[in-house]
């Protein structure tokens, strides 16, 4: 934000409601989980699709799916800070 200020230049900032959530899970990463506890059927366990809360890979998956999105809006990760998204408006 100081960079934007002291250059004069645009900034935005986004917050994704519920963004680990948006993620899908790449097809040769296989994941299972146990199914909720009031789940009444021994054995049984889910194969999950999207990313859940609590996966230790599920911030990295949103980045990957953010980082396209932005990509394809024509912004570039900056070379000093790769979570910062430089563009021309």
């Amino acid at each position: 934000m100081t960079l934007a200020v002291n250059l004069g230049l645009k900034s935005h900032q986004v917050d994704y409601t519920n963004a680990f959530v948006q993620a899908t899970l790449p097809p040769d990463e296989v994941v299972y989980m146990s199914l909720p506890r009031d789940y009444k059927q021994p054995g049984k366990v889910l194969k999950l699709t999207k990313s859940v809360y609590g996966l230790a890979q599920v911030p990295l998956h949103w980045f990957n799916k953010l980082t396209g999105g932005l990509a394809r809006a024509g912004l570039k990760p900056s070379n000093s800070n790769p979570c910062l998204f430089i563009g021309k408006h």
